[in-house]
């Protein structure tokens, strides 16, 4: 079972290894304000907050946890829109085909074109949502612990 942390740092690894001409990382900041390493183009993943959902299945010992994701995509049309749109086209396909543990899978929710200072940047924000399993503090050490012995005595 994947942290919030880990989760966001294996997308930013695979999305890494499927754009390889592209910049990935995690930025909490606005994307405005992100200087790039290089002159490729970027693409930002950010989290956006969570809704909580109680869960019957956990016994009230945890939550059904919907986190909501962002990936930016900041581009130069370079020839002609075709070149960002061919970019978040490239995008979308990676996010639909990442190796995402314990059958979890990314819900692309909304998708939008944001205006940006330089005309000559593209900027499209790519809304995701994504399930994950939340055991409070004083319950996630036993839950681990009970599923480390139940993996172990067989």
């Amino acid at each position: 079972m994947l942290s919030l942390p880990q989760l966001i740092d294996t997308l930013r690894i695979q999305l890494q290894g499927a754009l390889p001409t592209c910049e990935v990382a995690h930025f909490a900041g606005q994307p405005a304000t992100y200087a790039p390493a290089t002159t490729a183009d970027v693409v930002l993943l950010g989290y956006r907050g969570s809704d909580f959902l109680p869960s019957a299945d956990l016994q009230g010992c945890g939550q059904q946890q919907i986190a909501h994701l962002t990936t930016h995509v900041l581009c130069k049309p370079l020839q002609g829109a075709d070149t960002a749109l061919w970019l978040l086209e490239s995008v979308r396909s990676a996010l639909r085909t990442l190796t995402l543990p314990d059958g979890m899978s990314l819900r692309l929710i909304r998708e939008s074109r944001q205006s940006t200072e330089d005309p000559a940047l593209w900027l499209y924000v790519l809304e995701l949502d994504i399930t994950l399993l939340y055991l409070p503090a004083d319950t996630h050490t036993p839950a681990v612990l009970l599923m480390d012995v139940q993996g172990v005595v067989e």
